[in-house]
């Protein structure tokens, strides 16, 4: 997991540039999240577990979090 970014670009593009800072300060303050949950749950419906969740569920793995998941 990387800790800080800096995002540079042209201002030219000041509206792209916030939607993507925007979507990274939200990627990082989930993995904080999982930093201070005991476990996390997986809402793995009709079994399905995609790639942001597998990294999820690695993330959490790595810090030996509990995963529990759907039923």
């Amino acid at each position: 997991i990387i800790g800080v970014i800096t995002l540079c670009g042209s201002l030219k593009y000041q509206s792209e540039m916030m939607r993507m800072a925007e979507s990274l300060s939200l990627k990082d303050a989930h993995f904080k999240r999982i930093d201070l949950s005991d476990a996390i749950y997986v809402v793995n419906k009709d079994k399905y577990i995609g790639n942001s969740t597998k990294k999820e569920i690695e993330y959490a793995k790595s810090l030996n979090k509990k995963i529990i998941y759907m039923k």
